[in-house]
Formats: structure tokens, C-alpha cells, sequence
């Protein structure tokens, strides 16, 4: 914690390789949380971009909190970011489709079987999401697929620790029901 407060006071002072250095922490967590969001990659590269040339140009407004990173910080300007997005875009993008880019195979890497399997799993939990509320899909999100304490969600989403809890809750359990009925796993639990 103590290196990244150097960054943000590095990158504060307007230092662009500091800068630079949180963008290649974070900028893999900001496209996974706006590919869950758009599903297109093109569109997931350009607001990532948006996102940080948002925050470079915020950087020396942003105040270095205890126990806060600048994680939160950065994902709240990305979801704000993707709500503009959606709020002023004429196109639409459906979450249907599901593509991921395809990689090189090597030994260590996924089988064809499994990355079809990994992208139908993925398919099936975007569509469940699909049928929460945007809250409750939000939290699954920032939660589960980012690894976020409930703690960080509630600094990105302006919730209290306990709301984003009982929000996880109540997205957990109505995601069971979708699971079970829309998609017809009778067993799943």
C-alpha cells in the first residue's frame, strides 16, 4: 500500500510513468469489469481508455484514504463511465454474445473442450445476471468476478459494507431461482 500511495503522489504531481504503472495494475480488473458490461471487446478497449484518461485528468483531485485503493476510485469512474456510455450510445450491445479473443494454445493453456465449456458457463451466468436488478448485478460482479471485498464494492457503489452484504444476499439467492427455473438446473444449489 505504502508503493502505490508513492504512485498516486508521484502521479498527483503529474508524473506520467507513475501514472502509467497504476494503469498496468489496474487496467486488466477496469476490462474485465466492462467487458461484463458491453461483451464487445472494441468497445471494452475504448472505454477503458476513457476510464484512465478520465482519471489521469481527476488524479489530483483523488485523496489517498487509509485502507481505501485507488482501485475503487478507478472502478467507480469506470461504472460511471459505462452508464454514459449506454445512457448517450444509440447503438446497442447485447450481452448475448459472448466472445472471448482466442489464444494460442500451448501446454499450460485450457483445451479447446474447456474454454467451450468455461465461455457456455459464462454465457449462463451473463444471462441469469441479466435478470437481476442492475445493483444486485453490479455487486455479483465487483464481488465474484473481481475478487472485491464487500468493503471496496461499497466505496464504488456509495453503499454502506452491510447494504452491499444484504444486496449480495438477495442477488445470491434470486440467482439460485434463475439457475434453477430459466435454465433448468434442478439440482443446483
Amino acid at each position: 500500500m505504502i508503493e502505490e500511495e508513492k504512485l498516486i503522489k508521484k502521479a498527483k504531481k503529474g508524473d506520467v510513468l507513475a501514472f502509467e504503472k497504476i494503469y498496468k495494475k489496474y487496467g486488466p480488473i477496469v476490462f474485465r469489469f466492462l467487458y461484463w458490461k458491453t461483451s464487445d471487446i472494441e468497445t471494452t478497449k475504448d472505454l477503458v481508455q476513457e476510464v484512465f484518461l478520465k482519471a489521469f485528468k481527476k488524479i489530483k483531485k483523488f485523496k489517498i484514504k487509509k485502507g481505501v485503493p485507488i482501485s475503487c476510485w478507478i472502478l467507480r469512474i469506470a461504472r460511471n463511465t459505462v452508464i454514459d456510455f449506454y445512457r448517450t450510445s444509440k447503438t446497442t450491445y447485447s450481452l448475448e454474445s459472448i466472445e472471448e479473443p482466442v489464444l494460442k494454445l500451448t501446454s499450460n493453456e485450457p483445451s479447446p473442450f474447456q474454454v467451450t465449456q468455461r465461455n457456455f458457463e459464462n454465457q449462463v451466468i451473463r444471462e441469469a445476471l441479466k435478470k437481476l436488478p442492475e445493483i444486485q448485478s453490479e455487486v455479483i460482479v465487483l464481488r465474484f468476478i473481481e475478487g472485491l471485498s464487500s468493503k471496496e464494492v461499497g466505496k464504488i457503489l456509495k453503499k454502506s459494507d452491510g447494504a452491499i452484504r444484504i444486496i449480495q444476499y438477495r442477488a445470491l439467492k434470486k440467482l439460485k431461482e434463475i439457475l434453477k427455473e430459466d435454465f433448468k438446473f434442478p439440482n443446483y444449489q
